[in-house]
């Protein structure tokens, strides 16, 4: 059974993977597409239902448990297959990083087609803990958002950092009751340092955790977020592997690096690597790929299009995406990197960017930037960018607009961004 939501791939049932699709659960009434042999259901249809299904059938750790699908930097669908053992290796590194017990209560936020959701749900079922489902409208006020937190007695958080920051513009936020909140985890975007440290300071007895990761890998990464350490750091580290993961940092020469300062391509090694993409056996050798550090063991790790830097302590920095870096009048660009340096405007909330492709097959950068501040412009941003970076990097255009459009799962939907930062163009 498949639970999806959004725009869902042309599907074979018959896949090659072995794997045969007899349900496929989803939000609202889907007429559009038909699938052979295969059957659509209504959460409403599961739930009257749920005492009839028949028990699966298990014969192995490495049998399919459930397909997340993540639409990716081309905005094309892709299943990512999970097994038994790739979902118990991660809530196993998490439930030992994170010591939950059965007096913990979490919050569940996000959509249950957004990997995040095993974190909520399978860490608070292997704990015997209480998950609080939340609205996702609930994330919209976070006034409201904050008195639920505190009624519900909330002890472990879990989101993308859109709805965290919400809550740190309230300017009362250092009055709120969030007393009950032990564990803070934000993941799936950077964080604007800003808004942590202000959290921070209103919830001294928390503790704040950065997780990095991939649908892929579900989480890889971790940073425990201090105080003192973050106020000699331009962006928030992604840190280092859970427990039972490992990680390989492989230049252009595809030979590993470890010194402070090195850049290169991560690599994930862990049994919570995923079998692979739904019914796509092409796109999933581009990616699960034989550990090259390690040849000789036929291994597959996850090659993430990340590029990272090797940081003190051995942390890692996210630098950007491979699919992220477009060439601008022969230069390298990484529109990760404009965002970053955007954010550092104390008066900029939310920023991204997005490259745009012209009839000369080069590219225009165009940024879009929240801010509550009705006097800041765009010569002002462009003067703020130029301090940080070269000339070549400068969005040629900077708009102020009241916010970022967001996918389903609380990611920036960089198609749509496109499409508001330049109407008048076909993209």
């Amino acid at each position: 059974m498949i639970a999806a939501a959004g725009t869902l791939p042309t599907i074979d049932a018959s896949c090659k993977f072995g794997v045969r699709l007899e349900h496929i659960v989803v939000e609202g009434d889907r007429q559009d597409f038909c699938i052979e042999n295969t059957s659509f259901w209504s959460w409403e249809k599961v739930a009257s239902t749920a005492a009839d299904l028949k028990a699966l059938q298990s014969t192995s750790d490495s049998d399919l448990a459930y397909v997340l699908f993540t639409s990716g930097s081309t905005g094309r669908p892709k299943g990512v297959m999970i097994s038994h053992r790739n979902a118990m290796t991660f809530v196993n590194a998490a439930c030992d990083l994170f010591d939950f017990s059965g007096s913990d209560r979490f919050s569940h936020i996000c959509p249950m087609h957004f990997d995040m959701s095993v974190f909520d749900i399978y860490c608070a079922l292997a704990s015997g803990a209480t998950v609080v489902v939340l609205s996702e409208e609930a994330a919209i006020f976070p006034a409201k958002l904050a008195k639920i937190i505190g009624e519900q007695r909330i002890s472990v958080w879990n989101s993308v950092p859109s709805a965290l920051m919400s809550i740190s513009k309230l300017k009362t936020v250092e009055l709120l009751d969030l007393s009950s909140l032990r564990l803070i985890v934000f993941a799936g975007e950077r964080m604007r340092l800003g808004s942590l440290q202000r959290l921070m300071s209103a919830m001294p007895a928390a503790k704040f955790c950065n997780m990095y990761g991939q649908t892929e890998a579900n989480s890889s990464l971790h940073y425990w977020c201090h105080a003192s350490a973050l106020k000699n750091v331009e962006q928030i580290p992604i840190g280092i592997p859970l427990p039972n993961y490992a990680v390989h940092v492989l230049d252009k020469l595809g030979s590993e690096v470890t010194q402070e300062g090195d850049e290169g391509e991560l690599y994930v090694r862990s049994s919570a690597v995923a079998t692979g993409y739904l019914d796509e056996v092409e796109r999933t050798r581009e990616v699960f790929v034989v550990n090259p550090i390690r040849p000789w063991s036929n291994e597959v790790v996850y090659r993430t299009g990340d590029v990272v830097r090797i940081g003190a302590g051995g942390n890692l920095e996210l630098v950007g995406r491979r699919d992220h870096m477009v060439k601008v009048r022969g230069f390298r660009v990484d529109l990760e990197e404009i965002e970053s340096v955007l954010m550092r405007h104390p008066a900029v909330e939310d920023a991204a960017a997005v490259a745009v492709q012209d009839e000369e097959d080069t590219y225009r950068i165009l940024a879009g930037a929240v801010s509550t501040n009705a006097a800041l412009n765009e010569a002002e941003l462009k003067a703020h960018c130029a301090n940080f970076m070269p000339r070549y990097m400068i969005p040629e255009k900077l708009t102020l607009i009241d916010r970022l459009p967001r996918s389903s799962s609380g990611k920036v939907d960089r198609s749509q961004l496109m499409k508001q930062l330049s109407p008048s163009r076909d993209n």
